[in-house]
Formats: structure tokens, C-alpha cells, sequence
């Protein structure tokens, strides 16, 4: 499968707001931070996948069909800092079913669902994007795509519905 360009991506997101009446729909992107690729994957004991890296080389928060009247809906991409202050706390709410590799690397709004990225290079799912289930086991997690790009080309062509459900 052809990977899509994070660039690309990125550069279509000031497009994606959605003028609903009942909830309108807002995203945008933050500019990058400066970030240190080797302390950032020795603090974390990961691999960052090459389009996790991209993303923070081209941008630093990223929100997504953000409700801005309620809050109740959306995707918010943390940035290297969020992720480096976020991540501890973050996988202490799930002792019994995280793995090395894991990292949490944004939330849905509304509830309590995480976006994470394997970062086990040594294991044949890295790079691949799971929805965390707050109140479920592992196994309940949605494997929703195998990369974080071809994530994001699924998330905005659904106009950020959860397709996955």
C-alpha cells in the first residue's frame, strides 16, 4: 500500500472545517516545536515510526473536527512536549494491557478514547494505530489502520467520523 504524504495531508487540514449548524466542525494545526528525536525515543523506550516523525517535523499540535461549541467531539495529535509530559500518566491507566512500544499520541474528545502508535520496532505491528478502549481489555482495542498517515487519510475522508465502529 502507498503511504500517503504527511505533507500533503498536513497542508489539507485548514480545509476540513465543517459549517454544520447543529455542531460545527473546526481544525487546524499548531507550528512545529523544536523536539529531540534520539531523547525523545530513549525518555519513551520507542521507535517512532517514519511518518510519526514526519508529522512532528511539519507540525506541532494538530486538531481535528473539533466541536468548539461543546467539546464533544474530535481529535486532538499531541505534540512531542504534550507526549513527553502525557505519556506516564497516560499508560499507568492501563497497567495490565500496555506493551513496550506503545505510545499514546492523542485523544478524542467527548470521551475517554485514546490514539496510540506501536513503536516496537522488533514486532510486526510497529507503526500500526490502535484506538484505546478506557474501560476494556486489550483485545477489545481497535487496530484501525497500519500507519499513522493512512490513519489520517481515512480519519479526514470520513470528515472525522470513528469509520471504525
Amino acid at each position: 500500500m502507498i503511504q500517503p504524504d504527511i505533507a500533503q495531508l498536513i497542508d489539507s487540514i485548514p480545509t476540513l472545517s465543517v459549517a454544520d449548524d447543529s455542531m460545527p466542525l473546526y481544525s487546524a494545526v499548531l507550528p512545529p516545536v523544536p523536539w529531540d528525536l534520539a531523547g525523545v525515543e530513549q525518555t519513551l523506550a520507542v521507535t517512532l515510526p517514519p511518518d510519526v516523525i514526519s508529522l512532528w517535523e511539519y507540525v506541532g499540535t494538530v486538531r481535528l473536527f473539533e466541536d468548539t461549541t461543546y467539546g464533544q467531539w474530535g481529535l486532538i495529535l499531541w505534540s512531542p512536549e504534550q507526549i513527553m509530559q502525557n505519556h506516564p500518566a497516560e499508560l499507568a491507566w492501563y497497567p495490565d494491557d500496555v506493551r513496550p512500544g506503545d505510545l499514546i499520541i492523542g485523544e478524542f474528545l467527548g470521551d475517554s478514547e485514546r490514539l496510540l502508535v506501536r513503536c516496537d520496532i522488533s514486532q510486526p505491528d510497529y507503526g500500526s494505530i490502535m484506538v484505546v478502549l478506557p474501560l476494556d481489555p486489550r483485545s477489545d482495542w481497535y487496530t484501525i489502520s497500519n500507519s499513522l498517515g493512512n490513519f489520517l487519510q481515512e480519519f479526514i475522508a470520513h470528515s472525522g467520523q470513528k469509520f471504525w465502529e
